[in-house]
């Protein structure tokens, strides 16, 4: 590109959830097909696959109340035959969070050894915004009230991801920048600088958060894996180094 170069966005071309599958480990494609229209186009889309015919989408998608304002809450839809079609897309929270622009975060999911999907995802909605878990027993369908994981009167856009262990607890990690990059007035997202904080619910719904941050200096993105005994979480350090810290389950 040039200096005088401008990137024109084409309104023409509908913003849309895409899937495509391989049936012969990833050497090929089928054609992709449309899975929904309208959703926020810089938040992370997520997939969940159990068994072979199972799979899972996760997105946040715009919607507009009666009022013409913009809603952004994150959906979830199924397919049932592989992907080869999905269901209308279902709410994980009616959260009615009004933000007309990119908050770049999405919901992960995970499965437990009952066919429970777990997620946990961050919502801006008015006065109780921050990061939530909530879990669905009948294919995402319809989910449990969701708990709050991190909340407060303000609380910017964050990351969150979560693993299951052998137990089926659910351990989940996530990041927060108060008092670093974010205060009441001004946030970032690609200069988040945080701490890791972890937590654990049981099978019963009973959580145990962290007190203390895992990592000792400022941090971003943790990811979190169970296997072995053991629970894994790996994040950047603010000098980019990788850094992990593991605990016995």
């Amino acid at each position: 590109m040039t200096d005088n170069d401008t990137i024109i966005s084409d309104k023409s071309r509908e913003s849309t959830v895409k899937f495509a599958r391989s049936l012969d480990g990833g050497n090929s494609f089928e054609p992709s097909i449309v899975v929904d229209t309208n959703p926020c186009p810089c938040c992370n889309v997520n997939i969940l696959a159990e068994g072979s015919e199972s799979v899972y989408i996760s997105w946040r998608k715009i919607f507009e109340n009666s009022d013409g304002v913009t809603i952004r809450d994150m959906v979830v839809a199924h397919s049932k035959n592989g992907g080869t079609t999905f269901s209308a897309p279902n709410k994980i929270s009616d959260d009615k969070f009004e933000f007309d622009g990119c908050v770049h975060v999405g919901a992960p999911m995970t499965l437990d050894s009952k066919g429970n999907i777990h997620m946990v995802w961050y919502t801006g909605k008015e006065n109780t915004p921050g990061v939530y878990y909530a879990k669905s027993s009948d294919n995402a369908k319809t989910f449990s009230k969701p708990l709050a994981i991190l909340s407060d009167s303000w609380v910017p856009p964050l990351r969150a991801q979560l693993a299951i262990d052998n137990d089926d607890n659910v351990w989940i990690t996530w990041e927060d920048s108060t008092g670093l990059s974010a205060n009441e007035t001004v946030w970032r997202y690609d200069e988040t600088k945080a701490m890791i904080y972890h937590a654990k619910i049981d099978p019963q719904g009973n959580i145990e958060r962290s007190t203390e941050p895992i990592n000792e200096s400022e941090g971003r993105s943790p990811v979190i894996s169970s296997g072995n005994g053991f629970v894994t979480i790996v994040w950047a350090s603010s000098d980019q180094d990788i850094q992990c810290s593991s605990t016995y389950t």
